[in-house]
Order: structure tokens, then sequence, then C-alpha cells
């Protein structure tokens, strides 16, 4: 056994199939995905399988927002033009 992992984590039962499917759910709400990742990760008692599903979760999120972030940086839209655009192609 490794240093690092406690007696607790590697005698811990899986987790039911329900628990895992209101994970799932909630993990396709927006903004909720990312408060029940939070919770997944920091509730002391969850199961250490649901635990490291959060964490990889929330890596997930921040990888997403820092790759918005830099495309956004990158590609600016000019509203401006998207709206001329948009006009030009109704008037047809």
């Amino acid at each position: 056994m490794n240093e690092r992992t406690s007696d607790k984590e590697c005698m811990s039962e899986p987790a039911p199939i329900k628990s895992w499917l209101f994970i799932g759910v909630l993990s396709f709400i927006p903004i909720v995905n990312i408060v029940a990742f939070f919770i997944l990760v920091f509730y002391e008692e969850s199961n250490p399988s649901v635990r490291n599903y959060g964490r990889a979760g929330l890596l997930n999120v921040g990888i997403v927002v820092i790759a918005i972030a830099i495309v956004s940086m990158y590609l600016p839209i000019d509203m401006d033009e998207v709206r001329r655009e948009i006009v030009l192609r109704m008037s047809f």
C-alpha cells in the first residue's frame, strides 16, 4: 500500500449506480456542474472514486475556460461587422 493512501480509501465500497446517475445528470447542467464538482471534491465523506471524478471534472472545466480565453484573445469578433452581415443576408 502506498504511504499516501489511507486505509479508509483502500477499504471504501464502490459508489452505487444511483449516485453515478445523479452525478452524471448534474454534470450536464451549466454552472450547477461546477458547484457539484466542488462539492464532490471538498466533501470529506464522499467516495474516493467520486472525489476523483470531481477532480477530473474541475480539471476539464479549467482547461476549457483557459482554452476559450486564449481563443477569444486571438480571435476578436467585431459585432458591427456581424450585424452588417446579418442585415445583408436578410435583405435577399
